[in-house]
């Protein structure tokens, strides 16, 4: 439909964005995996790239801290009824991170490197090397990292099935752990250790454990746990 505007000269309104083809989705875990799932249940029947740093297909994180010494295989989403990631998607490059993300009218470029250049387990030579990937659409869907403070080289994380094996090797009656944060990691974490009879210290920035989860009062009848 053309009109005119109040000068008198004709406007042609702009032609619709072509349906993209293409997606490039960054994250393997539940956020990445249930995009690529709503993607293929609302019909979208386009090529689908999934670029993830860990090298396990999808898995529940909660386990890791809530069952750290009870359950040590992961619990896979694909049997969750998540679906599986690797016949959702086209492509599935795990054990990679995006390093680098550029966008434009013809699309997004984004370049993929080993996610730990340093771990011969990643492989070397043509798997190891950076690559481009190029799609239409490009969706970030990494979840959180674990905040470390500058110095602390020594200290151990809890964050994926790897931390969750490591810590698995370093726990044992008799250890002494301080575990950093009293959210629900935390507190099942110092929970799982102390069962295991090490001997922990919980430090927490706010007045309570659980205080931004429960708030103060609830948050307060939880320090007994400790």
């Amino acid at each position: 439909m053309m009109g005119r505007d109040y000068r008198g000269s004709v406007s042609v309104p702009a032609a619709p964005s072509p349906a993209p083809r293409s997606v490039v989705v960054v994250g393997t875990g539940l956020a990445g995996l249930r995009t690529v799932a709503e993607l293929r249940a609302q019909g979208f029947d386009g090529e689908v790239t999934v670029v993830g740093a860990e090298a396990v297909p999808p898995y529940d994180r909660p386990p890791l801290s809530k069952e750290l010494f009870s359950r040590v295989e992961p619990v896979w989403l694909s049997g969750e009824g998540y679906g599986d990631l690797a016949d959702l998607a086209d492509r599935v490059l795990p054990g990679r991170r995006a390093t680098a993300v550029r966008a434009d009218d013809d699309g997004v470029d984004l370049t993929v490197g080993p996610a730990d250049a340093g771990d011969p387990a990643q492989g070397h030579g043509a798997a190891g090397e950076a690559l481009t990937l190029h799609a239409d659409v490009a969706v970030l869907a990494t979840g959180a990292e674990p905040v470390r403070p500058a110095g602390w080289t020594g200290a151990a994380e809890l964050h994926t099935v790897a931390d969750a094996a490591a810590l698995r090797g370093r726990l044992s009656a008799g250890t002494r752990l301080v575990v950093v944060g009293a959210g629900w990691i935390g507190a099942e974490l110092a929970g799982q250790a102390a069962a295991q009879g090490c001997a922990v210290t919980v430090v927490e920035a706010a007045p309570t454990p659980l205080h931004r989860q429960l708030g103060a009062d609830l948050g307060a009848r939880t320090a007994p746990w400790y």
